[in-house]
């Protein structure tokens, strides 16, 4: 249940959950196990923040309004290293998200134990004893965070997304090439093979002119022909094999 993932800042429980599950803001448009963040953000157990990974291009920090109030915070900020030359892959810079969670309760007075009051100039008062705190960020700033978020009446969500430092742009160290190669090789191969074809049955028996005359004309390379020839002698066995045991 809910109470499993329960943290508890001052008192004031916030549920987070970690997944490592394919988690998406939209639908991917193919046959894909997956969770929509709004499917969860319905859910009646919908925890306050869901931190989750898998998807390795992520979607950064998403705020969605849950069905039992409040809002999910959803984070996947992306794979901490790019791993292939997809082209999101490429434009998007590694980073990791810093988050930080307030009560949403003023600071307790030390002496007095009344809330404090935040004045101006970075002061804070207490209206109970009348001490005045000095350099209130310095005090409090790291567990109740800065004064305009003192007394929200729940637990304040802060996320920060920070780019990696050592992170070079992805053109810098991916290269789509030997993709780009391979896809057109292929391309090609399907055109001489189509090619092929139309030369018709009469001229079967003497393949490897035919294949080298193509080859010619349109300019391919070595290597296409001899995939070629490779690719038409298994299918002159296979052709061959199902002939004798016909």
């Amino acid at each position: 249940g809910l109470d499993d993932y329960l943290a508890t800042i001052d008192g004031t429980p916030v549920s987070v959950v970690v997944a490592h599950g394919m988690l998406l803001e939209r639908e991917p448009g193919f046959e894909l196990k997956h969770t929509l963040l709004t499917d969860v953000a319905k859910h009646p157990q919908c925890p306050d923040i869901v931190i989750c990974g898998h998807e390795h291009l992520g979607f950064g920090v998403k705020r969605l309004p849950r069905a039992r109030g409040g809002e999910l915070v959803a984070i996947n900020p992306g794979a901490l290293v790019r791993l292939s030359a997809h082209p999101g892959e490429i434009e998007r810079i590694p980073q990791v998200c810093l988050l930080e969670v307030y009560p949403g309760i003023a600071p307790i007075c030390w002496d007095c134990e009344g809330a404090l009051v935040s004045d101006k100039n970075d002061t804070a008062r207490c209206p109970k004893c009348g001490i005045t705190y000095y350099h209130v960020s310095e005090q409090f700033g790291s567990e109740y965070g800065p004064p305009e978020l003192w007394s929200i009446g729940h637990p304040v969500i802060e996320t920060t997304l920070i780019p990696l430092k050592t992170a070079r742009p992805g053109h810098e160290v991916l290269s789509r090439q030997h993709i780009e190669q391979a896809a057109e090789r292929e391309a090609k191969m399907g055109q001489f093979l189509e090619l092929l074809s139309r030369e018709g049955e009469a001229k079967f028996l003497d393949l490897q002119s035919i294949v080298e005359g193509i080859a010619k004309s349109e300019n391919l390379t070595r290597a296409v022909v001899d995939e070629a020839l490779s690719r038409i002698a298994k299918a002159r066995e296979a052709l061959g094999g199902r002939g004798r045991t016909a």
